[in-house]
């Protein structure tokens, strides 16, 4: 590929150039860069290289993209679902918690209705489950709250057995067919974001130690008139066809 050049005289631009070739994947690109940083960093040991080409080269890497997010009116269908099952998947605290609180999935799994202080407004995410190993808490918003008091089993853990079949029920109700990555949680981090327009905020209500990049992508996702429809939504009489809080 390069001709008579020894190692010596192989640029960086040169493997730049070579590795940027439209019929190869990522991966093919990703393989070829590290054998060919193993490979210089032999030549250099050997001093048959100077130095290293690859050290100015960073390895190739997926183009970053934006979560994606429910709409106002999917969550408004979920949460629905989620309520008029309740009875019989419960899964109602589930999505609300993880739509109004920002829990992780891997925490919601483990978390106890005992960490849920609806008195306090908070709920408690312990370091045994944390992601970080550190104890935090999450504000309730108030609508979050009314949807909370109609959950009917406030015992023992949030997530009932049999987890991704009530789920996938409560979808299928809603009418939701494509679920994103993280859905609930990337909803509930852009809302809150467009709602408080506050990066360090948003970071610590998601428990992220600082608002890198992916607050830069939450300001895009929605605006704040969404957000506001968002913490409105409310749970509804069953005989009712309004949005209305209950008394």
């Amino acid at each position: 590929s390069f001709g008579s050049k020894s190692p010596a005289e192989v640029r960086s631009l040169d493997i730049e150039t070579w590795l940027d070739r439209d019929e190869w994947t990522l991966q093919t690109k990703r393989n070829y860069y590290r054998t060919l940083n193993t490979l210089f960093g032999y030549a250099c040991r050997k001093g048959i290289c100077p130095r290293n080409p690859m050290a100015g080269l960073s390895e190739p890497k997926p183009e970053e993209k934006a979560p994606e997010i429910l709409t106002v009116a999917q969550c408004e269908k979920l949460l629905a679902a989620a309520l008029k099952t309740e009875n019989e998947l419960g899964m109602l605290g589930y999505v609300v918690l993880g739509l109004y609180c920002g829990i992780r999935t891997t925490e919601l799994n483990k978390l106890d209705w005992s960490a849920v202080d609806l008195e306090a407004g908070l709920v408690t995410i312990s370091p045994a489950i944390a992601k970080a190993r550190s104890i935090r808490n999450t504000t309730i918003p108030e609508n979050a709250f009314e949807w909370l008091m109609q959950c009917g089993n406030r015992k023992g853990l949030i997530v009932p057995s049999g987890f991704r079949k009530r789920f996938d029920q409560v979808r299928a109700a809603a009418g939701i067919e494509k679920w994103p990555v993280n859905a609930m949680r990337h909803s509930a981090g852009s809302y809150h974001h467009a709602m408080h327009e506050d990066a360090a905020k948003t970071a610590a209500f998601l428990g992220h130690a600082q608002d890198g990049v992916l607050f830069r992508h939450y300001r895009a996702l929605t605006r704040k008139k969404n957000a506001e429809q968002f913490y409105s939504l409310l749970p509804v009489l069953r005989n009712h066809r309004k949005i209305t809080k209950l008394k």
